[in-house]
C-alpha cells in the first residue's frame, strides 16, 4: 500500500493486535488515522443512517467474535448502515 493511501476496508476490520498492520510503524500511523477518522464519521458524521443502528454497528465492530469472520462482519455493514465498503471508501 503506498504512503499516504487509504487501506481497504477489508484490511482496515481485519486489523487485530497481532496483526502486522498493527505493530508495523510504517502502517500504524495510517491505520489509526482511517480508524480515527471512521469513526468519527459513525458519532458524529452527516448520513442517513439512524443513529441506533450506527451504535449497533459500532458495537458489532468492537466484538472479539465478528473479527473472526469477515465475510459475517461485511454483511453486518450493509445491513446495519446500508453500505458495502466501496460505499464507504466514497
Amino acid at each position: 500500500m503506498p504512503r499516504g493511501q487509504m487501506m481497504p476496508f477489508e484490511q482496515l476490520f481485519a486489523v487485530r493486535y497481532d496483526s502486522p498492520l498493527f505493530k508495523d510503524s510504517g502502517h500504524t500511523g495510517m491505520f489509526y488515522a482511517q480508524s480515527w477518522a471512521f469513526m468519527h464519521y459513525c458519532r458524529f458524521g452527516v448520513n442517513k443512517i439512524p443513529p441506533e443502528k450506527m451504535n449497533l454497528f459500532v458495537r458489532v465492530a468492537g466484538s472479539s467474535k465478528i473479527q473472526e469472520r469477515p465475510e459475517e462482519f461485511r454483511a453486518v455493514c450493509r445491513e446495519l448502515l446500508g453500505l458495502d465498503y466501496p460505499d464507504l471508501m466514497r
